[in-house]
């Protein structure tokens, strides 16, 4: 349960809590994967079912009685209230979309993300924020579509409702936390950059060979109620989209 002494925010996340289907067996095998691995002793894997991928952040201005969306507020000053009535109906249109991880060879250079391939972002060891990423992109019969950048658009328009970043299609999974370590001899730093750069090849080259399709429809969906961004189990309160019953006062009631 949330700590009722902190503020509570909501997001909308997809695939969080159990996942007993392919998308569990390929976080599962980066995570041994990792483990495995020389960094595996500075790698801490978040629980497998508070892994996740935030489709649209629903935080508002700390402000009492008031539901400003906080993405817009930090990116232009305005203060925007966001409405909820159109949440559902945003939702149905939008989904279901296929989601693939994976299945990208290192010379795939029809999109990038975040200014880099497709193969280089689809892993990585981020050690600038500490986070070990998974990211997959929505797609149709092979080809990469920008349906979920257009979601996270129709959110905007339809709700006042943003994204942190703009022009992003990208489903972006943290399975853990990495800690560089400190006092290392120039040796130790070099050892450690062939390690982190060794273990980043495997795991592109094991998702570019073993592509895996996701289904992201309203079942793999839910609002998160939390306290804690990282959406720790023990203090989340999970929302599953796919129930009757979430209407814009159910949502802002969960503030």
């Amino acid at each position: 349960m949330p700590n009722k002494n902190q503020k509570k925010q909501l997001t909308l996340v997809s695939f969080y809590g159990n996942k007993a289907d392919d998308l569990g067996l390929l976080i599962k095998s980066c995570i041994q994967k990792i483990q495995q691995s020389p960094l595996g002793k500075l790698f801490r894997p978040y629980s497998i079912n508070q892994i996740h991928g935030t489709i649209i952040g629903m935080e508002r201005v700390d402000k009492a009685n008031t539901f400003y969306n906080l993405n817009i507020a930090t990116r232009s000053k305005n203060h925007v209230t966001m409405n909820f009535s159109h949440f559902m109906s945003t939702a149905h249109k939008n989904f279901p979309m296929t989601i693939l991880f994976g299945g990208f060879p290192p010379s795939f250079n029809e999109f990038t993300s975040a200014g880099k391939s497709p193969n280089i972002r689809t892993f990585q060891i981020q050690w600038e924020n500490k986070k070990v990423t998974l990211i997959g992109w929505p797609h149709d019969n092979g080809r990469i579509t920008a349906q979920l950048n257009n979601t996270r658009t129709d959110f905007l328009e339809n709700c006042n409702i943003a994204h942190k970043y703009k022009n992003d299609n990208d489903l972006f999974m943290v399975l853990g936390e990495i800690d560089r370590p400190t006092n290392l001899s120039l040796s130790e730093k070099k050892q450690l950059s062939l390690d982190t750069e060794q273990l980043e090849i495997s795991i592109r080259n094991h998702l570019h060979q073993r592509p895996t399709n996701i289904t992201l429809d309203l079942d793999s969906l839910s609002i998160a109620q939390y306290t804690n961004p990282t959406l720790p189990i023990a203090h989340t309160i999970n929302h599953s989209l796919n129930k009757s019953g979430i209407r814009a006062e159910y949502i802002k009631a969960l503030y």
